[in-house]
């Protein structure tokens, strides 16, 4: 679930793989007709039911990124078909027998709506990319403070929020802001939730 609610452009790209596995086994018979089926309940049923369940816990927010999961998702397997089944020679077929003009109506309609779901996904993967050299930072200004960890980096709109825990005091904040200036374009705030504890691992038998 937690994967779905901050969808990437790796999430984009298995759906566009789904899709070309779909489309594929409708326009060929030697393949089975269950793979169609399998591309849907890959691609479509998680991210909705993910959907349903923030809905229902009360969480909106969250909800929304798994909707553009979800509206992403179709416009993927979408795409995916018409390219396959406009590389097979099915647009030529079709153009003959509709107007040309509507067909590029579609299908510029369909290149908008994907440029608007595709443009949180690049975001979130960027937010990725930036968490995950923040965290590597974090543990940099850490690197001479005995036994402390980096449990979560958390980037948001205008702070990032770093969950540590350490048996003693930390580094001078100072320190680790830098780090971020130079790491997220827009200079957020860098927030330290600081937990004084250790980690503990029992004995093996």
């Amino acid at each position: 679930m937690a994967g779905r609610r901050s969808p990437t452009l790796t999430d984009l790209l298995a759906a566009i793989a789904t899709g070309f596995a779909g489309v594929i086994a409708l326009i060929r018979r030697d393949v089975g007709d269950v793979l169609p089926g399998v591309a849907i309940a890959i691609s479509l049923v998680p991210p909705l039911g993910v959907v349903g369940v923030c809905l229902g816990s009360g969480a909106p927010s969250l909800a929304l990124g798994a909707m553009v999961l979800f509206l992403s998702n179709v416009l993927a397997l979408v795409i995916a078909c018409t390219a396959v089944l406009m590389f097979a020679g099915y647009a030529r077929d079709a153009a003959e027998t509709s107007d040309a003009r509507r067909w590029g109506r579609a299908y510029l309609a369909l290149a908008v709506a994907f440029v608007i779901v595709v443009i949180p996904m690049v975001l979130n993967s960027l937010s990725s990319i930036w968490a995950g050299q923040v965290r590597t930072a974090t543990e940099q200004w850490l690197s001479d403070t005995p036994a402390a960890l980096v449990y979560m980096v958390t980037l948001q709109s205008d702070t990032v929020v770093v969950d540590v825990t350490s048996p003693g005091d930390l580094p001078p904040l100072g320190d680790l802001q830098r780090s971020v200036d130079q790491i997220v374009p827009w200079n957020p705030t860098g927030v330290v939730q600081h937990t004084v504890g250790q980690r503990v691992e029992s004995a093996g038998h």
